[in-house]
């Protein structure tokens, strides 16, 4: 989870929120050296209320970045 210090806000319009320079940076060079970087904002994460809609929010963003979410308890 990219938490607060990830972020940069506008003083104002303190809920439009970016991802600062050095987060940026990590995940470019994470994604150049193969890795598939997928950001959970804090503020997306803390609003989910449960387990299972946290599940349910990560399984939607691993499916978006097209890796497959199936496991032997669905079957």
């Amino acid at each position: 989870v990219d938490g607060p210090f990830h972020f940069i806000s506008s003083m104002t319009e303190k809920s439009n929120k970016t991802l600062n320079g050095s987060t940026l940076l990590k995940q470019r060079l994470l994604a150049a050296a193969g890795w598939k970087v997928i950001s959970v904002p804090y503020f997306e994460w803390n609003a989910l209320s449960d387990q299972f809609e946290k599940k349910e929010y990560l399984e939607g963003l691993l499916n978006e970045a097209g890796l497959n979410t199936y496991t032997a308890e669905h079957s």
